[in-house]
């Protein structure tokens, strides 16, 4: 289990909870699975929303960040064909976190919600709106 600064038993996206190695993979496969519809920089196509800047941050700030590791792995990408694998999904997270400009960290992010379940998504640090 990841474990944040003194006292605080419940790290935040704001702790490095992905790897650069982990962002990488996802990228690649941003790329291939996810870039047609969510746009090549993130930016939402169409339907599709985008995956950075404030609302997408606002979107997920205060939940735990199994909700979006759950959300890419249960129904992206939407036609399902080309289904993400649990790994898959967490490496595209770490992606789209390196993207928010979230730091990187020592660990990859787990894949699995229940590993995930304890890390906060705050939009800014200490749960402060902007950065």
């Amino acid at each position: 289990m990841l474990v944040a600064g003194e006292g605080d038993p419940w790290p935040s996206i704001w702790d490095g909870v992905y790897t650069t190695a982990q962002a990488t993979r996802g990228e690649a496969i941003y790329r291939a699975k996810c870039g047609s519809c969510h746009g090549a920089n993130l930016e939402g196509l169409g339907g599709a929303p985008p995956l950075v800047g404030k609302y997408f941050t606002w979107d997920w700030d205060g939940t735990g960040v199994d909700n979006l590791y759950e959300k890419i792995y249960y129904t992206m990408p939407d036609d399902r064909i080309n289904r993400l694998t649990p790994k898959e999904s967490a490496d595209v997270l770490g992606y789209l976190l390196k993207m928010n400009r979230f730091p990187e960290g020592p660990r990859e992010l787990a894949a699995d919600a229940e590993n995930l379940r304890t890390i906060r998504f705050e939009e800014g640090r200490g749960g402060l709106r902007g950065f």
